[in-house]
């Protein structure tokens, strides 16, 4: 038995084919019904199954053209479609001959079943069919080649304009969605837009808020440093004023030059402590070019940064009577690194001051660095209370700070922000109560010429 498909979904086709193929049906097929006529009449099959909706010629016309033709009118034709659901569109494909209308999908077995039934029938018609009773009235469906014209171009008409207006509809329907996801989609690219501003707003207002903190943070530091040097510039001032008002009150004789001289060298060195005083405070914000990377003596930074925090390490803690001691680690052969002096100093001193923090009850604080092939290492090393792990994972993340109210938690965030933008390294390592390092690993800047640079002291 053979069996002509006839459908322009290559899907379609190949599902129907496995299904009569496993049943034992040789298949042909054919994408449009001109294609499925030039094969019929080739080679007529048994039984053909046609879609309605093709490109070409359909499924209607197909069946109209097949029951005129004398070869092929008697192999029934069945309608499988789709498209064409309306039970107008059956009666339609009926009137024009064909032996059954199935509306995918279909389950198989019914598609078999009814194959079946189709072929017993043209197989032992009925008895009706043999010895057809005289004078009897013509039967429904009329076949192709006696159906009025006319009155099929009306019902095809009328199916195509039924389906057409099926299709605008639906269109309509689409079209309505479509402008109903556009307006959508408008609100939610004015939603995010407004957001994506709220969003530039929030981060410029945080940047300004990140940057106020970081200029509290340097002024917090510049405080714990101002408190203790006011007190070293009053006792700068002291051998100054007490030999002036003595020699006001006690003027001396033209030939005791060495009182005089004695005095005038009290107050030079007053003058020169004081003198000292204010070079460390205009060394600590001198302004830098940002951009330029200039070789720096790291050894003369450990040191700066060690005179610099000495009034908190040493002047507080002794009115407080807490020993803190200090001392530095610094090799004999300068050091150099490329970088910003004032950076690098200021990222040492919020160490020694985290470290000070760090030892309510006094202990050591060593600064130390040193050469290892092309890095440099700087380490600031304490005796205190350490580190939980919790503490230590996230110690750098900018506003965590565990001093309460006293902290703004950017100290070490502008430790690591520094570290970073000289293209270097910083960890730390630390245990409850046995002490925290911080090291700092820097590329090498190998000097060919140096400036002769002052002897730095190996401990203090």
């Amino acid at each position: 038995m053979t069996i002509l498909i006839v459908d322009d979904n290559e899907q379609n086709l190949y599902q129907l084919q496995v299904l009569l193929t496993a049943k034992g049906y040789l298949v042909v097929t054919a994408a449009d019904g001109a294609a499925a006529l030039v094969k019929a009449r080739k080679t007529p099959p048994d039984l053909i199954i046609s879609d309605i909706l093709m490109p070409t010629m359909d499924g209607f016309a197909l069946c109209r053209e097949w029951k005129k033709d004398d070869r092929l009118r008697s192999i029934p034709f069945i309608f499988y479609t789709a498209t064409y659901n309306d039970e107008r569109d059956r009666e339609f494909g009926l009137s024009l001959g064909a032996s059954r209308f199935i509306v995918k999908p279909e389950e198989p077995d019914v598609i078999i079943q009814t194959i079946q039934e189709v072929l017993n029938q043209v197989r032992h018609p009925p008895a009706a069919q043999l010895h057809p009773v005289a004078n009897a009235p013509a039967r429904a469906p009329i076949e192709a080649s006696q159906q009025d014209e006319t009155g099929y171009l009306q019902q095809y008409n009328s199916v195509l304009i039924r389906k057409l207006e099926s299709k605008m509809q639906q269109l309509e329907q689409i079209n309505g969605a479509l402008e109903q996801s556009l307006d959508e989609l408008k609100r939610t690219e004015e939603e995010l837009r407004k957001s994506n501003q709220d969003l530039q707003q929030a981060m410029a207002q945080l940047q300004a808020m990140q940057d106020q903190m970081i200029r509290q943070e340097r002024l917090n530091a510049l405080g714990q440093m101002a408190a203790g040097m006011v007190h070293d510039f009053n006792n700068a001032l002291m051998p100054i004023m007490a030999n002036a008002d003595y020699f006001l009150t006690h003027p001396t004789e033209p030939g005791d030059r060495e009182a005089l001289t004695q005095g005038l060298k009290e107050i030079m060195k007053g003058a020169e402590d004081a003198k000292n005083i204010v070079y460390r405070l205009r060394e600590f914000y001198r302004p830098q070019d940002k951009t330029a990377l200039l070789p720096v003596n790291l050894g003369e930074v450990i040191e700066s940064s060690m005179d610099l925090t000495r009034p908190r390490w040493q002047k507080e803690m002794d009115t407080k009577g807490i020993a803190v001691d200090v001392r530095t680690e610094i090799p004999a052969k300068p050091v150099y690194v490329n970088g910003h002096e004032f950076e690098l100093r200021e990222a040492l001193i919020n160490l020694v001051l985290n470290a000070v923090d760090a030892m309510p009850q006094g202990g050591v604080i060593t600064m130390r660095c040193r050469q290892e092939d092309a890095s440099v290492i700087v380490e600031v090393s304490d005796t205190g209370t350490g580190m939980t792990p919790e503490v230590k994972k996230h110690c750098f993340e900018p506003f965590f700070s565990t001093k309460g109210t006293k902290g703004t938690g950017l100290g070490l965030a502008m430790v690591y922000g520094t570290v970073c933008r000289h293209s270097g390294t910083v960890a730390v390592e630390s245990e409850c109560g046995k002490g925290t390092t911080f090291r700092i690993v820097l590329a090498s800047h190998r000097h060919s010429k140096v400036e002769k640079s002052t002897p730095v002291r190996a401990a203090s």
